[in-house]
């Protein structure tokens, strides 16, 4: 499985990812990396909703250009130009900055890291959710917001994530296949979600590291 020993954390707004990572990465005297892409790999963009929405921005307007040129033509003289010519580089991007992390070792918030490592091996993969409800009133604690500011954070990054993986990989953060260990964090205290998942992680490696050994 390699040396390097890797985390990689979804969550959704308000079940407190931002929070609980770092304190992981620490306990597991790991390197932590937020959902922020870094300029030499991201060319500026501040955040994945951000770069996602760019992309389909660009999306939009290529589509509306061959439209165009389509009608023109008589779409005769044009090579196929599909979706996947648009995003396939900022999907290089981030795979190629999040295949770095692993290499060294880490605990990965966002990036979609549980499709990038999906066939990586000693790479362990958590959710974190909650019910909206919760999940609101946590993300008010968090911000210090109001109710109305909450929720509609809470429908715009969800709806961002989701869109950011779906349009990366055809995938959705909250289908339960793509995680070892999906956890309502919600009713835990952010102290205790890192005491269960640093047990959690711990007890995945020293699986692993057993099937190895058995294997050689």
């Amino acid at each position: 499985m390699g040396d390097a020993r890797v985390v990689t954390i979804s969550a959704s707004y308000g079940a407190g990812g931002s929070l609980i990572a770092p304190r992981l990465a620490t306990a597991l005297g790991l390197e932590f990396a937020d959902r922020l892409l870094t300029p030499d790999v991201a060319e500026g963009a501040e955040d994945e909703a951000q770069a996602v929405g760019e992309s389909e921005r660009e999306e939009g307007r290529w589509t509306r250009f061959l439209d165009r040129l389509a009608i023109v033509t008589g779409g005769m003289t044009l090579a196929p130009v599909t979706t996947d010519d648009i995003r396939r580089p900022l999907r290089e991007t981030v795979e190629a900055s999040v295949g770095k992390l692993a290499c060294e070792g880490a605990v990965i918030l966002g990036r979609a890291g549980c499709l990038v490592l999906a066939d990586r091996p000693g790479v362990f993969h958590v959710r974190l959710d909650g019910p909206p409800d919760r999940r609101l009133r946590r993300g008010m604690a968090i911000e210090q917001i109001d109710a109305a500011t909450a929720k509609r954070h809470l429908e715009e990054t969800d709806r961002a994530r989701d869109r950011y993986v779906d349009r990366l990989y055809g995938r959705r953060t909250s289908d339960p296949a793509l995680y070892h260990l999906v956890l309502d964090a919600t009713v835990l205290s952010v102290d205790d979600a890192v005491v269960l998942l640093r047990q959690a992680a711990e007890a995945f490696w020293a699986r692993e590291l057993k099937a190895v050994a058995a294997q050689s």
